[in-house]
């Protein structure tokens, strides 16, 4: 192997090695150094700015279900202040928390992305804001894919809840014996007494005064 070789073979292997390793993408410069730019766009003082690390390319989230990822500060040489992120997502999306502050004595905070059932498959943006104790804020976005849940199913949040399942009643053994006819109901020839009829007397069966005794 020439030397020439060698040294091409080393650097495309760098490169293709940084490519696959790089986890963040940076957001516009925010700061007091961002203040000024040059003719270019780029700030005057770029030591006295920080930039907000990002996820690079898309995060996965499926339909329902949530992620945690993480959003960096990275500051200049010259910048020491707080720096508070802001999260704007979209309808269906949430951000916890929404609104974070990352110390001066920190460089990074995590988050959690939750996806509403409801969310349509697709991209979705999420617009992302850190300002300083001074200066212009720094700006970026952080990109979400939303799959499709793995049931398929979608739910109406407007459709109108199913009624409950009628539960059959088991009959008791107390009804089972009320539902049975009586000895008196299945003979013909019984009698039915009448709760309201007087009591016959023995002595005057018809009624009325009292019969006389017979004389002798």
């Amino acid at each position: 192997m020439t030397k020439r070789f060698w040294l091409g073979w080393m650097t495309t292997g760098l490169l293709s090695l940084g490519l696959i390793t790089g986890c963040s993408e940076e957001s516009t410069p925010g700061g007091p150094g961002a203040a000024a730019t040059t003719t270019d766009g780029e700030p005057v003082n770029e030591d006295a700015t920080f930039t907000l690390g990002l996820p690079t390319g898309a995060t996965n989230i499926e339909q329902g279900m949530s992620e945690v990822v993480s959003v960096s500060v990275d500051r200049g040489d010259n910048f020491s202040e707080d720096v508070t992120i802001s999260f704007m997502p979209p309808d269906g999306i949430t951000v916890e928390p929404s609104e974070a502050t990352v110390r001066s004595t920190d460089d990074e905070v995590e988050l959690t992305i939750q996806v509403a059932p409801t969310v349509a498959p697709g991209e979705k943006i999420i617009d992302v804001s850190g300002q300083g104790g001074s200066g212009p804020a720094a700006t970026g976005q952080l990109t979400i894919e939303v799959t499709e849940s793995d049931d398929n199913t979608t739910i109406d949040p407007a459709a109108p809840a199913a009624p409950p399942a009628a539960v059959p009643v088991e009959p008791s053994a107390n009804d089972a014996d009320a539902a049975l006819p009586s000895d008196d109901a299945t003979d013909p020839n019984a009698t039915i007494e009448d709760p309201n009829a007087a009591s016959a007397d023995p002595v005057n069966p018809e009624g009325g005064e009292p019969m006389p005794e017979p004389q002798e």
